[in-house]
């Protein structure tokens, strides 16, 4: 999709107060949902598992998310509504470090670690990961590879998680 085309499809949901609204909360129930889910994971963790298990749920994502927030610092890549004359549908005045999308590697990570615990709550979370990527592109906010490889990049920080945690 063209940014052209983009404007001619926001303009019509803005003009729909109803479609608004669940756009802007389901970007915010999914991110909300996700970032209630760690807390949650690690209690759980702490509950059934050795204190050593905790601490790797704990330090080795917070390890990846400064990582990526470091790259993100550096890189400084552009949004959408930097790039092109577009207005996007949902509010956002931050100028660059959309690449990846912290959003979906934290949501995704958080996913990820729920697999290795409860399947069914780490199913939960991951599709509202991917709901919450599809929102953060169609709101404008992000590129479609901002998204991917924040994907891509929880994932696989959840994955090495994991191993580390099945040691203990």
């Amino acid at each position: 999709m063209n940014y052209n085309n983009y404007n001619l499809w926001a303009d019509r949901i803005r003009s729909n107060p109803l479609i608004m609204m669940v756009i802007r909360g389901a970007n915010y129930l999914f991110t909300g949902l996700g970032f209630a889910m760690y807390p949650l994971l690690l209690w759980l963790i702490l509950y059934r598992y050795p204190l050593q298990k905790l601490l790797v749920y704990i330090i080795l994502p917070g390890l990846a998310f400064f990582f990526i927030s470091v790259y993100r610092r550096v890189r400084n890549y552009p949004r959408p509504y930097e790039v092109y004359p577009i207005k996007p549908l949902i509010a956002k005045e931050k100028r660059g470090r959309s690449f990846p999308s912290r959003h979906v590697f934290s949501i995704m990570l958080i996913g990820g670690l729920w697999l290795g615990i409860n399947p069914a709550a780490g199913i939960l979370v991951l599709v509202c990961g991917m709901g919450l990527a599809v929102i953060r592109v169609a709101g404008g906010v992000h590129f479609p590879g901002d998204v991917l490889w924040g994907a891509v990049l929880g994932i696989l920080a959840a994955g090495i998680t994991c191993i580390v945690g099945l040691k203990i």
